[in-house]
């Protein structure tokens, strides 16, 4: 993509390896597969509103085939959550081109709870989410801790997931073994603070573990809506290990992969891994925690675009 510009540009031959992923202009880069690198400008990127849009199945690679022939307006997005909702503080820059659900895990907010906070719980949540809007087709959004979940929601039923979204992508939510996605010593430090004292961590650790990307009052929001006695058990819950390569592998379905650059939790090991895993899927790196930044919101209407493009 040619910096303001609504092309990619061409590669001359094709890499052996993707492109490197270089901060420009402060912003993201964002690169196609093993043939293609691109920048953006988000102030110069025409708009969707108003545009009907042919949706497509894309299979992993270059190769497309039609969903049904049926016509959407705007692309549709599910916004999975890590711990809460109010993270996903991009929603209002996705809702100026595409219809976008969210929602709380079970017992947070005004969301009844369930036996037990878990990923299955939250996974569970989504399909009921998609259920209710009627959606027959949707790309499934998620950063970090919310990656297992969004997996589990896309192998519900993957003939209605277009694409996957990850940030903080990676293969895995281990601290341990070779390519650890996780930082072993920050998330100890993390799950001691949670012990002693769980609305600091939501308050300071979080805020600090995103480089300040979460600021304080995306924090302070977590707190009204995370009930207190929720929060040591869903950390364990919902940060415990768990291996996902195959479950993405078995899925097929084009993904946007993006890193958060300086991230104190997520290893450059783990995201080399999904990168390597996936030479197909689209590549980006932002200053920011995902869920926050703008360059992601603008990657995700790219990739959106690319979905229902003529083959």
């Amino acid at each position: 993509m040619s910096p303001g510009g609504g092309h990619a540009e061409s590669a001359t031959k094709v890499r052996s390896r993707p492109p490197p992923l270089t901060k420009v202009h402060d912003r993201f880069v964002i690169s196609r597969g093993l043939a293609a690198h691109a920048t953006w400008d988000e102030a110069t990127a025409d708009p969707l509103e108003g545009q009907a849009q042919h949706r497509r199945a894309v299979c992993t690679g270059s190769r497309a085939r039609p969903a049904s022939g049926r016509v959407v307006s705007r692309p549709r997005l599910l916004l999975v959550p890590e711990f809460t909702e109010v993270q996903w503080t991009i929603r209002p820059l996705l809702e100026a081109w595409a219809d976008v659900a969210s929602y709380d895990p079970p017992g947070v907010g005004q969301e009844p709870p369930v036996g037990r906070l878990d990923r299955g719980a939250i996974a569970e949540r989504g399909v009921e989410e998609i259920d209710r809007r009627g959606w027959d087709s949707c790309v499934v959004v998620a950063d970090g801790w919310a990656i297992a979940p969004a997996i589990r929601i896309a192998a519900s039923d993957p003939t209605r997931v277009a694409g996957l979204a990850l940030g903080h992508a990676r293969l895995s939510d281990r601290t341990e073994g070779p390519n650890a996605a996780m930082n072993k010593e920050v998330y100890a430090a993390l799950s001691e603070l949670i012990a002693n004292t769980p609305r600091s961590f939501i308050r300071h650790g979080i805020v600090q573990s995103t480089g300040g990307s979460v600021d304080e009052d995306v924090a302070e929001a977590m707190i009204q809506r995370f009930p207190s006695e929720l929060i040591q058990a869903g950390w364990e819950q919902l940060t415990r290990p768990e291996e996902f390569a195959d479950d993405l592998r078995a899925l097929a379905v084009p993904m946007l992969l993006a890193k958060h650059e300086g991230c104190l939790m997520n290893t450059e090991e783990g995201y080399d891994e999904a990168v390597a895993a996936f030479p197909d899927a689209v590549t980006m790196a932002t200053p920011n925690a995902c869920c926050v930044d703008p360059g992601f919101a603008q990657a995700l209407r790219s990739f959106c675009q690319e979905l229902e493009a003529p083959a």
